[in-house]
């Protein structure tokens, strides 16, 4: 016997899926996407968005009478794994967390491309026609982030022991406009 598991405390299912499942004694958790209930709107950073997606997946399990610690599957899906944010998200969002923002690519750094033993620099893996496209690229008011680093920072306060077997999946693009969505199984013993 299956039972549909609905809350108010998660963004609202459609007609076409239910946010929950509860049969037997599993629970198999839709995707949520990182959609505020209170304002009906995503917030603009990934680490937001990190942090409502796992509130709003919280809330559907204990709806069901589960908690996190019978997670025992979780799938994620982000858009991207690097991206870019922009400084002042990182100044107010993620300075916090971690601290100085650390330009991950550095200025004069060269690249050790472990496909190429020849390559000695960056130039002689672009070619020298692509010298102009390399100051282009960087915007100066923009910063690298590293969205895999992001969520595993994040993820472990919901899941802090013994956590659920995990896949973590790169889409072209999610509802909605989210980078992230997290759908869950959890078992009961």
């Amino acid at each position: 016997m299956k039972k549909i598991i609905a809350t108010t405390n998660a963004p609202k299912a459609s007609n076409v899926y239910s946010q929950a499942i509860h049969a037997g004694n599993m629970l198999f958790v839709s995707g949520q996407l990182p959609i505020d209930v209170n304002t009906g709107e995503m917030p603009d950073t990934f680490l937001e968005q990190v942090q409502q997606v796992l509130k709003n997946l919280k809330a559907v399990v204990e709806a069901a009478q589960f908690s996190l610690t019978e997670v025992v599957k979780v799938n994620i899906f982000l858009t991207d794994f690097y991206d870019f944010e922009l400084k002042e998200n990182y100044e107010r969002v993620y300075k916090p967390i971690f601290g100085e923002y650390q330009d991950p690519i550095g200025d004069d750094e060269e690249i050790d491309c472990a496909c190429d033993e020849d390559l000695e620099d960056v130039d002689d893996f672009i070619g020298e026609e692509d010298d102009e496209f390399d100051e282009d690229y960087f915007d100066e008011e923009e910063c690298f982030i590293d969205n895999f680093a992001v969520l595993n920072t994040i993820y472990p306060e919901y899941f802090p022991e013994n956590p659920p077997a995990r896949s973590c999946i790169a889409v072209k693009q999610l509802p909605k406009g989210a980078l992230i969505e997290i759908e869950c199984i959890a078992m009961k013993a």
